[in-house]
């Protein structure tokens, strides 16, 4: 099954968005959701701007699993949070440049193409903070995105906290991934600098300096060491952890 979107609503407040929620479309088609202007001619609804949300839906397993289109030149907006986005070729697909979208708190996972493909696509960035992409490694995930897509930071937790809730819900405050990450773990924090952990891709080094003696700390997970003398007053001098 496919959900078809196309109604004239931008700009005419009198006309609120289309809502899609709750929806599960399971297939192996082109799309399974489909939001687009069409073509004059096309049928009823063409040729008109689109205004939608798509809130709490599953699509699974589709060529393209959303897809976004502005064909006429129209403009295209759509909201699509809290979905799941499962398998398929591509998950969300954006085509044309009259297109204002926000892509946030999604789970996307397990496409044999991109996680969001808009490569086709000729507008501002899009907004896709916020997804989750079946991982936490920056470079995984930069893979998953083709086009002029900001997704950083992303989800660094992809457990649905409410599955009695149709759609995705993301654990809070997991929305911190970030591509400065060092280990992989999707959060910069001190287990970057560990040189023993495994992940670590990049280690700081440290250079210290005490009395002209030099200490150089590789972050090799080998202690470094040096002696060097002081002249003073004896037990008034003390050396805290550094």
């Amino acid at each position: 099954s496919s959900d078809l979107v196309s109604r004239q609503s931008f700009g005419n407040p009198s006309i609120p968005p289309v809502k899609v929620s709750n929806n599960t479309a399971n297939g192996n088609g082109a799309t399974g959701f489909l939001f687009t202007d069409l073509p004059s001619g096309y049928g009823p609804g063409d040729g008109e701007a689109v205004n939608a949300t798509a809130i709490g839906n599953t699509a699974n397993g589709f060529t393209t699993d959303f897809k976004i289109q502005s064909l006429d030149g129209k403009v295209v907006t759509v909201t699509a949070t809290n979905n799941f986005i499962i398998d398929g070729t591509d998950g969300i697909e954006l085509d044309g440049l009259n297109i204002y979208t926000t892509l946030n708190y999604n789970s996307i996972t397990g496409q044999s193409g991109y996680a969001i493909n808009a490569a086709s696509y000729t507008g501002s960035p899009v907004d896709a903070t916020c997804n989750w992409y079946g991982t936490t490694d920056g470079s995984v995930i930069a893979s998953k995105i083709s086009g002029n897509v900001n997704y950083i930071p992303w989800l660094t937790n992809g457990t649905d906290t409410d599955p009695a809730t149709p759609g995705f819900q993301p654990v809070a405050n997991s929305c911190n991934g970030t591509a400065t990450d060092y280990d992989g773990d999707g959060v910069p924090n001190a287990t970057d600098c560990n040189p023993l952990d495994p992940n670590v891709k990049a280690q700081p080094k440290l250079t210290t300096t005490i009395n002209g003696v030099t200490v150089n700390s590789n972050n090799d997970g080998q202690d470094d060491q040096a002696s060097f003398n002081v002249c003073n007053t004896s037990n008034n001098i003390l050396f805290g952890a550094f």
